[in-house]
């Protein structure tokens, strides 16, 4: 098998499992890619009329580090293929791979696999979590960077939106994307085509505020200023249902896993949660099922954590709250902002938090010890928006905030670092 430079693994992470252990490694491999990581799981990978075994051996080939999940499941009749896998990661000359074999219960580890210290996934441990993140991204962070500069440059432009265009989102398989503002266009990234174009005069009343798409990339989500969240079904290209509740601009969404729950922030200093209700029909119909109410100004942002608990909010009022899911209650508050709270991404497992705001800083959030840990000066106006570059970026050891586009004052997409 060639040897291959770092740029030319087009994954992070390949992981390895019992058909049997499905549902523990899907939610993993999920938490992954939200960290930043390209993870090669085949549920993502495989459609079908595909070949199986090369599938997964053109995925191997691709992939930097190899994530074993061993369980008394992975031992027994699946194991031989398992281990073969394993083979090309766990050769000691083979510097350009890593091999880390994951814990998931306490059946008796094979004897070719004991001399590798394991990350102990038996309690799904944030400490736990934390080591395989850090040793994934030992080698991604160096690629991530130069893979950009490499793959990103001026040629990447594509044709122009009728107006402003402010809002973008990208599918977590990274092949696919809407842009928008007054128009919505959806687009295919590998072939820099243009798949198709909202009408906005039959589809939107005010300007795009916010996109999100859905895991499997078929649904997108818009917000607007005209008060109403939209849900677009990128198959059938249409608008799908119309989320009505709000009695000011949506200025943000957040997306639950399952792409049938959401959660939008809006000027009336509201947040709601919506339910997509399992018997609508093709006109999709979602009810309102909590309005949380707390900030004294209008809402700009909102994030869900990973494990789907917590929302955190950030609001004009210069606060960020922390919401409990479950009882749909403010469980905490977070102040030290003198300005309005523009924007927030939340890393490292969901334990920390990114705020920007108009006072021209951003904070570093410790959310476990409700706390603020740094604070970062410099910028001369407010920061109206703080995007997070694939997450590769950025560990608990040192931040890097690397700016990802997609804003012009002209008429394209455009891609700049």
């Amino acid at each position: 098998m060639p040897l291959r430079t770092l740029q030319e693994f087009k994954y992070d992470v390949f992981i390895s499992h019992s058909s049997k252990d499905k549902p523990v490694v899907r939610v993993l491999a999920e938490r992954l890619k939200q960290e930043g990581l390209r993870v090669w799981f085949d549920e993502w990978e495989i459609t079908p009329g595909d070949l199986i075994g090369l599938r997964v051996e053109q995925g191997l080939e691709e992939s930097r580090t190899l994530v074993l999940a061993m369980s008394a499941n992975a031992f027994a009749s699946e194991w031989v293929t398992l281990e073969r896998h394993t083979a090309m990661f766990r050769d000691p000359i083979n510097t350009q791979r890593r091999f880390l074999p994951l814990r998931l219960d306490s059946s008796v580890i094979k004897e070719t696999l004991r001399q590798f210290a394991y990350v102990d996934w038996r309690e799904e441990s944030p400490t736990e979590f934390e080591r395989l993140l850090s040793a994934c991204r030992k080698y991604a962070s160096d690629q991530a960077g130069t893979t950009a500069q490499a793959t990103l440059h001026e040629a990447d432009v594509l044709v122009r939106h009728t107006g402003w265009m402010g809002q973008a989102a990208v599918s977590p398989h990274g092949d696919r994307a809407i842009s928008g503002y007054f128009d919505l266009k959806f687009w295919d990234l590998r072939t820099k085509a243009c798949l198709t174009t909202f009408d906005p005069r039959n589809s939107l009343d005010g300007r795009i505020t916010a996109l999100r798409m859905s895991l499997d990339g078929r649904i997108a989500f818009s917000a607007s200023t005209d008060k109403t969240v939209r849900v677009w079904d990128l198959a059938n290209t249409s608008c799908s249902a119309i989320l009505t509740g709000h009695t000011m601009a949506v200025n943000s969404i957040a997306i639950f896993k399952d792409g049938v729950r959401l959660i939008s922030a809006s000027e009336d200093a509201t947040l709601r949660l919506w339910q997509l209700k399992p018997e609508s029909s093709k006109f999709q119909v979602w009810q309102c099922f909590a309005v949380l109410s707390g900030h004294n100004a209008s809402i700009t942002s909102v994030a869900i954590t990973p494990n789907e608990e917590r929302a955190i909010s950030g609001s004009a009022d210069g606060q960020i709250r922390l919401w409990d899911l479950a009882q749909n209650r403010c469980i905490g508050t977070l102040e030290g902002h003198y300005g309005p709270v523009t924007s927030l991404v939340l890393y490292d497992g969901g334990r920390k938090l990114i705020s920007a705001s108009a006072d021209t800083t951003l904070r570093i959030w410790d959310l476990e010890a409700m706390r603020c840990a740094s604070t970062f000066e410099g910028h001369l106006a407010n920061l109206p928006r703080l995007t997070r570059w694939c997450s590769r970026a950025m560990s608990a050891e040192r931040y890097q905030l690397r700016r990802t586009a997609f804003f012009s004052f002209g008429f394209w997409i455009r891609a700049s670092f």
